[in-house]
């Protein structure tokens, strides 16, 4: 192969001149045909249409006939001769990407091209006709080149829609930077002495106060024109002749009037279609006003995303202690499977070795782990609330803090341990009895081999110290052989090499937690996981004949003997008249002796 498609294939070569030399003969509309060679090979040409020459270039990309050739004009400025074209100069024509087949020939795009000047310029004199484009653009096209856009929701759209024409207002908006482009976000809009209108989309994250030096302004305006006469404008001063024209207050008296003190004014112009303009003016460029492209949700945003049984899940709350690889992934998915309320506890502070396998990244090195994902979850959604601790459970701390941080997780509807430490296990464990919550815990087995999840369910599943205890039988009767305990995710194989778990690893275990974890908290019957405890295999060995080889632990033949309830007689008397004579001293104003 020598990497030259038409030296690879020269029947292929034979075949596109033979097709572009009858093309040249049967048509007078192509003249002037030449090969070129200089960067690729090519075709320079001329097509006549309409009394008007438009001098092309056709060029065969290396990987041709796999990917189309481009038609542009010979002009390396890229003349402007059509409404379909990009902005590097080639034109649109009907054999693009997703429409290309390999057996397509470069004197059809020809053809193709001469359609679209013919029908673009019929008419004598020549008038400018509409070509209908055979697809439309996504969101993503249609926002490229536009460094700042805007999120056109739902409600941000209908109220638009719905603003009529004469009415003047002020929008409130800041904008959020983000990799490589940023978001205007329209946090309110006031309309005349009007209550402020808020958008309900963007999260608490997004939003800024109203005093923040951050927050811009727009005067807003409905006028009664077409879309293509908004188009059009691109300077203060058209904008000013435009709403003058139009009986509006113009941008420059309301920026006198208004005197904001950081940023000049915006403008926010509705045609009579009730279509938004954003036309935005940057710091320093007084007289230049810049189009902020719309960005609208996608043709399925009001059908459901997730199950519908899962809409419940906005009014539960999940507590979640531990919030490294494992809880951190466990947090996020949950979230966006609905979950609408989080307890999340963690002491520790993110470290760069820990992204390998986190949901955090490098942006929050030195950041408690569990404010950083607090953050992330506020991110998802605006109605998303997340209570915070950065206490140790089982470390120096003050006892009625940690009190209150047991008795808030024991108020959630599933309580997750995920940190696989037996002390904060008997802490939970103790607080999901409490309030007879489920409890749901997992861990990954180091070096990558599997991991576990499992769950206790009052009056459903054994107790979780009982499964526990059966889990630590199993392993006596199916030991780990020459595997090292897991410590950091890692272990050591029988020739001595430390081995890792991935991100992969941790995904899959906090996948089998969120799952469930819903289950429990929709309280499925029967369950869909029909076991307490299940081994997760994710290569061979120990117990494992491969990867995606699972174990469930039976635990449906034991029972558990409910602890004896019968108490004394007498020491219930002498119990109830304690706790009677401290009510009396409480109403007598007295300590008890």
């Amino acid at each position: 192969m020598t990497g030259f498609w038409y030296l690879d294939d020269m029947a292929r070569l034979r075949k596109e001149r033979e097709a572009i030399d009858e093309l040249a003969d049967r048509v007078d509309w192509l003249t002037d045909v030449k090969w070129n060679i200089e960067s690729g090979l090519s075709i320079d040409a001329i097509i006549h249409a309409h009394g008007q020459d438009y001098p092309v270039r056709l060029t065969y990309p290396a990987l041709f006939p796999h990917v189309p050739p481009a038609v542009r004009p010979q002009n390396k400025a890229a003349e402007r001769w059509s409404g379909h074209q990009y902005p590097d100069g080639t034109l649109c024509l009907e054999w693009g990407p997703d429409t290309w087949h390999p057996d397509v020939l470069g004197a059809q795009l020809l053809e193709s091209a001469y359609t679209l000047f013919d029908i673009e310029n019929a008419g004598n004199p020549p008038t400018r006709r509409h070509v209908p484009s055979r697809h439309q653009l996504s969101p993503g096209q249609e926002a490229r080149g536009h460094f700042t856009r805007y999120f056109l929701s739902p409600d941000l759209q209908r109220f638009f829609h719905d603003f009529r024409a004469g009415n003047t207002g002020t929008v409130v908006f800041h904008r959020h930077f983000q990799s490589d482009s940023s978001l205007a976000v329209v946090q309110e809009v006031q309309v005349a002495d009007g209550e402020p209108w808020r958008d309900s989309w963007p999260p608490t994250t997004l939003i800024e106060e109203r005093d923040s030096p951050l927050i811009r302004k727009a005067i807003l305006v409905m006028v009664d024109v077409a879309t293509d006469i908004v188009r059009k404008i691109s300077t203060v001063e058209q904008l000013d002749e435009f709403l003058a024209a139009q009986g509006a207050e113009t941008l420059s008296a309301a920026q006198a009037r208004l005197n904001p003190p950081r940023y000049p004014l915006s403008a926010m112009v509705v045609d009579c279609a009730g279509t938004p303009h954003f036309l935005f003016r940057n710091t320093g460029e007084d007289t230049v006003l810049k189009v902020v492209a719309p960005v609208s949700p996608g043709c399925f945003a009001d059908a459901p995303r997730n199950p519908e049984e899962l809409e419940s899940l906005k009014e539960k709350k999940v507590g979640i202690v531990g919030l490294g690889s494992l809880g951190s992934k466990v947090a996020m998915t949950l979230a966006r499977m609905g979950v609408g309320s989080f307890v999340l506890v963690d002491q520790g502070l993110f470290l760069p070795e820990n992204v390998v396998r986190h949901v955090l990244t490098l942006h929050n090195v030195a950041e408690y782990k569990v404010l950083a994902v607090a953050h992330l979850l506020r991110q998802l959604s605006p109605l998303i609330q997340v209570e915070t601790s950065t206490l140790h459970l089982t470390g120096q701390e003050s006892n009625t803090s940690i009190a209150n941080v047991t008795r808030k997780l024991a108020n959630c509807d599933v309580i997750i341990d995920a940190t696989a430490d037996p002390r904060v296990f008997n802490i939970l464990a103790g607080a999901a009895a409490a309030k007879a919550r489920p409890l749901i815990w997992g861990e990954v087995f180091g070096g990558g081999l599997g991991g576990l999840v499992a769950r206790s369910r009052p009056a459903k599943d054994l107790s979780p110290h009982a499964l526990r205890g059966i889990f630590n039988h199993y392993t006596k009767q199916h030991p780990f052989e020459d595997h090292t305990p897991p410590t950091n995710y890692d272990t050591i194989d029988d020739e001595g090499n430390v081995q890792t778990a991935t991100d992969g690893d941790v995904s899959i275990v906090a996948g089998y937690l969120a799952q469930l974890s819903a289950d429990a908290l929709l309280a499925h019957e029967p369950s869909a996981f029909p076991h307490s405890v299940y081994l997760l295999g994710f290569r061979r060995g120990w117990v494992f004949e491969g990867p995606f080889h699972n174990v469930a632990i039976p635990t449906d033949h034991l029972e558990e003997k409910a602890p004896n309830a019968t108490a004394d007689q007498a020491l219930t008397e002498e119990t109830m008249g304690f706790l009677s004579s401290l009510l009396k001293d409480n109403d007598a104003g007295t300590a008890p002796s």
